[in-house]
């Protein structure tokens, strides 16, 4: 069994994941897990290899996290502010890349707080768990994560949301929250 990253025009619609077969759902996250880490992404939805299941993987802290049939609802701000505050999101995608592979990059409104309900699969013990996370201002990248992949799920991609910036100048940190590299750029529109 091998996959890879597929076309956009050819991702799949997502269906709920059955809960039938944890081996299988557990070898089709490791798949996942393999080709996140070869294109040091720090996540990745079945769709986007192919599959047309809801599940997603996010490394967190090193580690791998798997997620099936799950969705996100904004926290509502208190008052004075009337609704979700959202922040702007510079984001990547391994679907969407440029000819010569190199990255591209959209700034994209997203939910500041949000609610992540659904299920995890626990690896070491290959049990489900069921999902109800906050995830805050002091889980950053891992709360933009979240949207996104569960955006996937929905045939949502950051193309269509956010606008495609062009990155000039870039720099690396050592993320906290992840291991993957996240870029401290200089950017600007993509019709610069």
């Amino acid at each position: 069994m091998s996959y890879t990253i597929v076309p956009v025009n050819e991702i799949p619609k997502a269906q709920p994941v059955p809960h039938d077969d944890l081996t299988k759902l557990y070898k089709y996250f490791f798949y996942m897990e393999m080709i996140c880490n070869e294109f040091y992404g720090i996540g990745l939805h079945a769709v986007q290899i192919g599959l047309p299941l809801d599940m997603y993987v996010i490394k967190r802290d090193s580690k791998f996290e798997y997620y099936l049939n799950c969705v996100y609802e904004p926290v509502r701000d208190e008052d004075p502010l009337p609704g979700p505050e959202k922040v702007l999101s510079i984001e990547g995608c391994l679907s969407l890349v440029n000819s010569d592979g190199s990255s591209r990059y959209f700034a994209v409104n997203r939910y500041k707080r949000i609610v992540v309900h659904g299920a995890s699969l626990c690896a070491h013990k290959l049990e489900l768990r069921p999902v109800h996370m906050y995830l805050g201002e002091g889980d950053g990248v891992y709360c933009m994560a979240h949207q996104h992949e569960i955006s996937h799920g929905s045939g949502t991609l950051i193309s269509q949301i956010g606008q495609e910036i062009y990155i000039r100048k870039v720099s690396y940190v050592k993320s906290t929250t992840t291991s993957k590299y996240l870029s401290s750029a200089c950017w600007g529109p993509s019709s610069m």
